[in-house]
């Protein structure tokens, strides 16, 4: 388990890096160029705000519970 976590992390971390620098290229940010900075922090604070999206499906799957019912809740752990 642990070999499949840390593999799932090194590829986030890799998809990162090549994220970031596809932005730094697209808006043309460089270390003595500057120019884009405004727009690409604009466009990473939508970016992050996108997973709240998913907040949408997930509530409107809530409220189409048979019956009105709410979701059941997970066992309490045992004592």
């Amino acid at each position: 388990m642990f070999a499949i976590m840390a593999s799932l992390m090194n590829l986030a971390l890799s998809a990162s890096e090549l994220g970031t620098r596809y932005l730094n290229t697209f808006f043309g940010v460089t270390q003595t160029s500057y120019d884009g900075l405004g727009a690409l922090l604009i466009a990473v604070g939508l970016i992050g705000l996108l997973p709240l999206l998913a907040l949408l499906p997930l509530r409107r799957e809530e409220l189409a519970a048979p019956d009105g019912a709410p979701a059941p809740s997970p066992p309490d752990p045992p004592a």
